[in-house]
């Protein structure tokens, strides 16, 4: 395809021109390759969705996923048009508009494959039970003090936003909890598994978890689900969102396109998928444990307490744990690029012994550097500056910083969620003006 050419003509919105009255929202694909399509949803002429997909019909059922979750009323009152671009046409016409009749049998044939059926604007299950189902439901931490109130509590509340959903919960159904960023990229994602325990009721409000609000919803009345809350996982363990985006499969999970909802049912390929990863991060944390646990029984010739045992075998468990996160994020020594794994060390910006659990899991409490520049910036004579930039300990001189291999150019990339931890250590750790 000639892109160029594409978005020359989708610029000129040449997708409206001569195919009747306009519409709301357009459902665009295009074909890239032999079986490549792209999608692209509008709504009055504004992009509020891309992505990319094997075939047309998964181009297709994508559009009517996503905009089934975001109104279900959209095909019902016929907002929406479908044009597909495709330039190897005989008659050389490059865009090519389905009739509202071809439209709502396309969605009639994905609703079919999905058994949904939609009756007066509300999409239901056409059979009562399709056995055990999985959700993910999805709170906002600036907002709401998600971490301590699944943390505290075996079980807890959580709203059914989604309304149209209200007829599919099952008890027993799976729910993965996702803590959206909150403003905080890289912290987004799935730290809980949970149970579903009622069917959805409504509450008059939501004073039993006033403690964990940071603003006055707790007063609304909505519609909830009752939860037990069966594995929590806050640290370096979660799913996250970023390595969510690069999985061949679950990357086309619709909280990833669509985000501001609350809940979302997955399809079974996606809950299989999910739950395989989920155990399969378990099986790493028992497996790492069982290592750790059989290498301090060979390495310690002392006699300890169990309670003393528990504390260092919880120690190097969150150390190894912390450093496998942080090589999925960063390969190198952010100062001088050592790449050899054997020589990185996963250092804490604030301190382990000074840290909470959370904080010594939390990847952006982290820096890969090589034992050289560990040493320095552990006993606080570098220390990094908002944007990176490095600081040194004026107790160095310039002989000292040839041998040690810094100098005033040197910066390493950091985050806004890595600044607040380098903050602390600039006022408590580096030695600026050490003697």
């Amino acid at each position: 395809m000639d892109v160029d050419k594409y978005n020359k003509s989708f610029a000129n919105q040449e997708y409206v021109k001569g195919r009747g009255e306009e519409t709301e929202y357009y459902i665009i694909t295009a074909k890239l390759g032999d079986r490549r399509y792209k999608l692209t949803l509008l709504r009055n002429h504004s992009i509020i969705e891309e992505s990319y997909h094997e075939g047309l019909t998964a181009a297709k059922n994508s559009a009517f996923e996503w905009l089934i979750s975001h109104d279900p009323l959209i095909f019902k009152l016929n907002k929406a048009t479908m044009v597909h671009y495709k330039e190897d046409r005989p008659n050389g016409n490059v865009w090519v508009k389905d009739t509202n009749v071809e439209l709502h049998r396309n969605l009639e044939a994905y609703l079919k494959v999905n058994n949904i059926e939609l009756k007066n604007g509300t999409f239901k299950n056409v059979e009562v039970s399709q056995g055990q189902q999985t959700w993910i439901f999805q709170g906002n931490p600036s907002i709401f003090d998600i971490n301590n109130y699944i943390s505290n509590h075996k079980y807890i509340w959580w709203s059914l936003r989604q309304e149209y959903f209200a007829d599919k919960i099952q008890i027993n159904d799976n729910v993965f909890l996702w803590r959206s960023d909150g403003g905080k990229r890289g912290t987004g994602g799935i730290i809980a598994a949970c149970r579903i325990v009622s069917l959805p009721l409504e509450k008059a409000d939501d004073s039993d978890a006033q403690e964990y609000w940071y603003t006055d919803d707790w007063k609304n009345a909505y519609l909830a689900v009752k939860l037990e809350v069966l594995e929590v996982r806050i640290g370096a363990e979660f799913i996250s969102r970023l390595s969510l985006l690069e999985h061949p499969i679950l990357k086309e999970l619709l909280i990833l396109r669509l985000r501001q909802q609350t809940n979302y049912l997955l399809s079974k390929k996606h809950a299989i998928e999910l739950q395989g990863l989920w155990e399969s991060k378990n099986s790493f944390h028992d497996e790492l444990r069982n290592q750790v646990s059989s290498d301090i029984e060979a390495s310690i010739n002392l006699e300890i307490t169990d309670t003393e045992k528990e504390r260092v075998i919880k120690s190097r468990i969150g150390q190894s744990v912390f450093k496998k996160a942080l090589l999925t994020r960063e390969k190198k020594c952010g100062l001088c690029g050592v790449s050899d794994e054997q020589f990185l060390v996963a250092s804490h910006i604030k301190p382990w012994s000074q840290s909470s659990n959370q904080e010594r899991l939390d990847v952006n409490n982290g820096l890969l550097l090589c034992p050289n520049h560990d040493a320095l910036f552990d006993k606080g004579y570098i220390s990094f500056g908002d944007d990176g930039g490095i600081l040194i300990s004026e107790s160095l001189n310039e002989a000292t910083k040839v041998f040690l291999n810094i100098n005033e150019d040197m910066r390493i990339n950091i985050s806004e969620s890595q600044r607040q931890y380098m903050n602390w250590h600039c006022d408590n750790v580096f030695k600026a003006n050490y003697k």
